[in-house]
């Protein structure tokens, strides 16, 4: 997993060494070194207003940083691999994961929201869990997805792209986005109604648009759960450009 900041200025990695690296670009210099994963690090997420970072790996812990001090901050084990994690959107320390389940635990996603304590120590409660059987396989990704990201999207096998209302645990729209796996969804920093879908056998990448425009926002900055839900996504293919190599 590769992602910029939101400077542009900072390339950050994460790889089976067990490391997530900061480099500085252009220079191409090591600027941050984050240690204390016990296997290989799948994916992380920086919440670029806050100044914190997550990571998630194959020892099934899901760690958040401080970026510029290096400082461990909080540390929670999943049951498995942790294959994805990402920050909301919003002033609420919330995020979504992924992980394939262990033994009598199954695979699951999930949304959590961390709270600060007096003594700086952080707290998890965890908002939704959406297990197998309702998932058909193991998430390999997760994301936020919608106008205000107010809609929980899995990644499956068989190409599958399905969203959720995370509030409800509720599956709102089973999309077949590539005909086999679904390597990569994204989704621009700007607007949530769109999303692109790389398929690794097809060799396709599928540029979507899930909702028509709304009108402004009033301000929400999604604290409320209850003024999370929102009509279910509506995914139009607008694009296909087709690569000369699996993606």
């Amino acid at each position: 997993h590769v992602a910029f900041d939101a400077s542009g200025s900072v390339l950050w990695t994460c790889a089976k060494d067990k490391l997530v690296l900061a480099w500085s670009i252009p220079e191409g210099e090591c600027i941050h070194r984050f240690e204390g994963h016990r296997g290989a690090v799948w994916g992380f997420s920086l919440h670029n207003e806050e100044g914190l970072m997550l990571s998630c790996g194959a020892d099934g812990l899901v760690l958040m940083w401080e970026a510029k001090s290096l400082t461990q901050l909080f540390e929670m084990e999943l049951p498995g691999v942790v294959r994805c994690v990402e920050w909301s959107f919003g002033l609420c320390l919330r995020f979504a994961c992924c992980s394939n389940g262990f033994k009598a635990k199954p695979a699951a996603a999930y949304v959590y929201e961390l709270t600060p304590g007096a003594d700086g120590a952080y707290s998890s409660r965890c908002l939704s869990s959406i297990e197998a059987p309702k998932l058909p396989s193991p998430a390999a990704q997760v994301a936020w997805a919608g106008p205000y990201r107010e809609w929980l999207c899995t990644v499956h096998d068989g190409g599958l792209v399905l969203f959720w209302d995370f509030v409800t645990g509720a599956q709102l729209v089973r999309l077949e986005a590539h005909e086999e796996m679904v390597s990569k969804v994204a989704f621009p920093s700007a607007d949530g109604r769109l999303m692109a879908t790389c398929g690794r056998q097809d060799m396709e990448v599928r540029l979507w648009c899930l909702a028509p425009e709304k009108e402004e926002s009033d301000g929400s900055d999604f604290g409320d759960l209850d003024d999370m839900g929102g009509p279910a996504p509506t995914p139009q293919l607008m694009r296909n450009f087709v690569c000369d190599r699996p993606l």
